[in-house]
């Protein structure tokens, strides 16, 4: 069900305030798929979304969506706080509306040539993202999260996709403190001041039971 504007301001103002991730999780899983991905005026919880899966996949100990042009949201750790502005690298001639439309079948016949296709074309994605983010300018440094998401390799392209997280994201490095990369629930710091991660194919992956649904979620 669609959200009424008076229902977006008391959410989005719900989300601004500091709160563990899985609460920030749980509030934005209460919205149903196609509200989330399809209703105009709901990129904050898309944003908030991100934000909790990041926040629990690098274990911090709270989370915030932050109102005006950025960041778009914060997180709090052990070493303080840090800001993130967030962008998707998805496949840019997607037409998610028309995936998530009332009526339109959810389950179609996937090839697997296609697969390998997807994590082909999964770096060209991940630079438009950051071309994307380039074209702006922010008041100072903050970090990047690019959230790839889930390019339907099944496991058979992982490596392939991971391995060229660096090369993809490179022209973000300068402007930006770090940049991470966001995939299947796991945190991805790939580049921080500027210098790349040697260990970034180690993610910071979340609790294992972040992936499993919470008998009170």
């Amino acid at each position: 069900m669609p959200l009424s504007k008076r229902q977006r301001r008391e959410l989005e103002s719900r989300l601004s305030e500091w709160q563990q991730p899985k609460t920030m999780r749980r509030a934005v899983n209460k919205v149903d798929t196609e509200t989330l991905l399809v209703q105009p005026g709901n990129a904050f919880l898309r944003d908030a979304w991100v934000g909790a899966g990041f926040a629990e996949a690098v274990r911090a100990e709270a989370v915030r969506l932050v109102s005006g042009q950025w960041p778009d949201f914060e997180v709090k750790s052990s070493t303080g706080i840090k800001q993130f502005e967030v962008v998707e690298a998805d496949d840019p001639d997607r037409r998610r509306g028309a995936e998530y439309k009332k009526g339109q079948p959810r389950l179609q016949h996937d090839p697997v040539e296609n697969w390998a296709k997807r994590a082909e074309a999964a770096p060209g994605w991940l630079r438009l993202a950051c071309e994307k983010k380039l074209t702006k300018r922010y008041g100072s440094k903050t970090n990047l999260v690019i959230y790839l998401p889930a390019v339907g390799e099944y496991g058979t392209q992982y490596d392939k996709v991971i391995s060229s997280f660096a090369a993809s994201t490179s022209s973000a490095k300068d402007q930006f403190k770090s940049v991470w990369v966001f995939w299947k629930a796991c945190a991805y710091c790939v580049w921080s001041d500027g210098k790349a991660n040697a260990d970034y194919w180690k993610p910071y992956a979340p609790s294992p039971k972040w992936l499993l649904k919470e008998s009170n979620a």
